[in-house]
């Protein structure tokens, strides 16, 4: 799968993720600093929490991608051995994902795209290879591939379909796997990045004579800025630490 920092997300979703990586941001400087205005030389944090919130999202997309790309390889292969053209096979293709996900689905508008090619006499295997592209995911760059090879020395175009779907299948199923192990992992860890600001927060509330210092003189804001830094390193190793649990997609 393509880089996620190049990957576009949609309008509503961004401005979502962007509202909740501000309002992290602000709570981040209102806990070490009690003052939101430092927030502005916080805005680092603020980026680099969208694009975790981002990759989380484009990770769960691939794999919804990657089911409907298999469903719609089958019943593409289901209909070729029904004696169906694969024009009238990809149209069929394309309405069984329809009903199985309606018609908002993840790669409706690309099936729609990728029928037109068809209609103009387009060839198959280029005409996928674009598809690819547009939906940005290396197995169906690959599966055109396969399917460019299989033109060349004649193979069965079924074979090559029903074995790409079985593969993506494997595919899916391991990255399913791979997300049910570390969710208790990820748990763990959104924990003890939430409890260190919790307990700060109520011994400050219930000690500010004590703490008070800490926001009121250069001394204390240099402490609470070291405080900060090895919070955010924390954070990073926590996020590697996952990431190497799971699978790192760049």
């Amino acid at each position: 799968m393509e880089n996620y920092k190049k990957r576009k997300i949609a309008k509503k979703r961004r401005i979502l993720y962007l509202g909740l990586s501000f309002g992290v941001t602000m709570g981040i400087a209102y806990v070490f600093y009690k003052d939101l205005r430092f927030g502005i030389f916080l805005l680092p944090i603020c980026y680099e929490y969208y694009g975790h919130l981002k990759k989380k999202y484009l990770r769960k997309e691939d794999v919804r991608c990657l089911v409907q790309f298999k469903d719609f390889v089958l019943t593409l292969a289901t209909s070729l051995s029904a004696g169906y053209s694969l024009d009238n096979a990809i149209a069929e293709g394309e309405r069984e994902l329809s009903n199985l996900y309606g018609k908002g689905g993840l790669i409706q508008k690309e099936l729609q795209s990728l029928r037109r090619e068809m209609e103009l006499n387009q060839d198959f295997s280029k005409a996928m290879e674009r598809f690819g592209k547009r939906v940005k995911m290396k197995e169906i760059r690959n599966f055109s591939n396969t399917l460019s090879l299989v033109k060349k020395t004649g193979g069965s175009l079924k074979a090559v379909m029903v074995e790409c779907a079985e593969g993506i299948d494997r595919k899916v199923t391991i990255m399913r796997t791979i997300d049910t192990m570390i969710t208790g992992k990820e748990l763990e860890w959104k924990l003890m990045m939430v409890l260190p600001l919790g307990l700060f927060l109520y011994m400050r509330v219930s000690s500010y004579d004590t703490f008070g210092i800490l926001y009121e003189t250069v001394l204390g804001r240099i402490v609470m800025t070291a405080c900060l830094c090895l919070y955010m390193l924390a954070y990073v190793l926590g996020e590697k630490i996952i990431n190497l649990c799971g699978y790192e997609e760049g």
